[in-house]
Formats: C-alpha cells, structure tokens, sequence
C-alpha cells in the first residue's frame, strides 16, 4: 500500500529559476477561508504585512468583525460568501447533496469556501490565487514567489505541511505508534491557477486530496517548500472521525490506484471491497497497540468503515466525476 504520497507529484526544481527576493511573481490574491479562530486569524494577518496585494477573507454568518484586527497597510476584504449567487450553484452540486449514516458533513463549510473562491477568482480576473487556512505559519515572500513560479509549469503548487502532522484522528494514532509520516501538500496552503485548474473541493474529508487528482495525473502539481501547522488537540471531538472516515477511505484508496498505475479500475467493486477491508484491517490492529484512551476513537472508525459498502464508493465517484464537469461550467459562466 502507499507509504509516501509524495511520489506521486514533483518537487519543483529551482536552482534555474533565479528566484530572488526582489521578485514581483506573487499570487494576485491570497483567500483566507475563516470559521472564528481569531488568535489564528490576528496572528496570520500580522505575519502577512509586507504582502500588498489583495487578501480576502471568507467568513461565515457567526464572524464577529469587532475581533479581526484591520492593519493600515492590510488590503483586506471580508466577504459573507453565503449571499452570493455562486454559493447556491456550488450547494447543488451532486457530492453536496450526499448524506447517510457515515457520511454527514453538516455545518463543515471549508470546501465551499474554497470552492466559492475559485470561481471569484475567475470573476475578479485573478490568474493565480494562495489559499491559506488561518492554522499555517512560515509563509514568507521567497515562499510565495517560489509558489507563483511554480505555477508557470503546474496548475496547482504547494508546499509540504511539515511538524505538526496534517492527518485524521486516525493518522494521529498511527503517529504516535511509530508510523513514519510523510508530510504532503494540503488544502491548507495551496497556489492555484484558477484559469487551468480542471477541478474543484467536493463536500468530504480530503477534498483538498481529491481536487489535486486531475493535477496529479497530469503531473501538473508541485511541491516547492515547507509550512508548518499549529498545533491541536485532534481528540478534541469524537464526532470527527464519522466525519473524516469516508474520505480517508475514498481518497486513499484513489491515491493508491494511482501510484499503481491502475487508476482506471476506480469503478471495480472488487478493489473497493478489497480497500475497505484493508482499512478495517490495519485500523483493528491499533487495539493492540495502543492505550485504552484511543480505543474510543479506534471503535467508532471500526463502526462507521463497517457501514462503508464498494457501492457507497461507486457512487460517490460517479458523482464526483459528473460534478467535475458541472463544476468547470460554474466557472465558465463566471468569465
């Protein structure tokens, strides 16, 4: 099975690139997708001072303003993007309409918000866009330029999420008993070339992993440095894992079809059959090796995996590729 995701997509090779730090190649925009984290949030914004382009913050309906610190020399918009028109074609896409007993993302906005940004973007004119959760540090000017050239030769670009690891409750256990982790290019920091990009975030746990796919088949996405993430508690809330289950079986399971070269057999109800019993598998082993206070955790993945039939799989993928087409005439509308 795949250890290492990041061979599935280049590292982008600078040393010819005579990237320097008087450099104008920025992202037109940078969109800060933002659910009430204002700690994260102020810190984010101070360390983005010497950015003089546009950042655009998508906040929801709860946001208090009052909180926000506004610095003078911040081009900084809010915007409410649940009263644009953009908003309700995004909701009527297939893979948001999905729900059932393991798969009910609720009030999780995320991957509307960053899809509401792809299709602004292409409305505003911006050609390359960053999208940044208000979790990530160590963005710097050399960072962002290497994220822009990148983005001449790829449709999307990014950098490895490093320390913290960026994983599910799951993938947390895994750490903590000796699984090396390898750090991957995330939702969480991303350059976009909204023009090129043939994809968008559907409604699931690792929609940032599924919308690099058309990307990574093409060999059109990079890794060009390192981020970090701020620390959390992932035990916090044991309902995350009914949310992130599902997608980590979905997205897992494309990853490893792809690094195979067997991408086409994303229909086969065996290899689904196959995948989820191996999850259930290696999940189920994680009882042996760890404290009773994961156990928890360790049974409700093993309950909601249970649920998870080949068809459910299917299904999902059938609507994902018809809503990659939907999606594409979204944004050419916006032009």
């Amino acid at each position: 099975m795949l250890e290492n995701p990041q061979i599935l997509i280049n590292i982008f090779d600078f040393h010819s690139s005579n990237i320097t730090e008087n450099s104008k190649a920025f992202p037109d925009a940078i969109f800060i997708p933002f659910r009430n984290r204002y700690e994260n949030l102020n810190t984010l914004l101070y360390s983005l001072t010497w950015y003089d382009r546009q950042i655009i913050l998508l906040a929801s309906k709860d946001t208090d303003l009052s909180k926000i610190v506004r610095l003078q020399n911040s081009k900084l918009s809010i915007l409410d993007y649940s009263t644009f028109a953009i908003t309700e074609e995004i909701l009527k896409l297939k893979t948001f309409q999905i729900k059932n007993n393991f798969h009910q993302p609720d009030e999780w906005d995320l991957p509307l918000k960053r899809n509401f940004a792809l299709v602004y973007s292409i409305q505003k004119g911006f050609q390359n866009i960053l999208l940044v959760d208000d979790d990530i540090s160590g963005i710097t000017p050399k960072v962002l330029y290497k994220g822009t050239k990148a983005l001449e030769i790829n449709k999307i670009a990014g950098c490895l999420v490093d320390g913290f690891p960026d994983t599910s409750v799951i993938g947390h256990i895994k750490q903590k008993y000796g699984e090396l982790y390898y750090p991957f290019l995330s939702g969480s920091f991303l350059f976009i070339k909204t023009s090129q990009v043939d994809s968008f975030f559907p409604l699931i746990y690792n929609e940032d992993w599924l919308f690099m796919i058309p990307s990574i088949n093409l060999r059109e996405i990079s890794a060009v440095d390192t981020v970090h993430q701020k620390p959390y508690d992932p035990f916090y809330d044991i309902s995350r894992v009914k949310l992130q289950e599902f997608g980590e079986i979905i997205a897992e399971g494309l990853f490893e079809l792809i690094s195979e070269a067997k991408y086409s057999e994303r229909f086969d109800s065996l290899f689904w059959d196959d995948y989820i019993n191996y999850r259930r598998s290696y999940v189920s082993k994680l009882l042996n090796q760890t404290e009773p206070r994961f156990h928890i955790f360790i049974n409700e993945s093993l309950k909601f995996s249970g649920q998870i039939k080949p068809v459910s799989c299917l299904h999902f993928i059938e609507n994902w590729e018809d809503d990659l087409k939907t999606f594409n005439k979204i944004k050419n509308n916006a032009i």
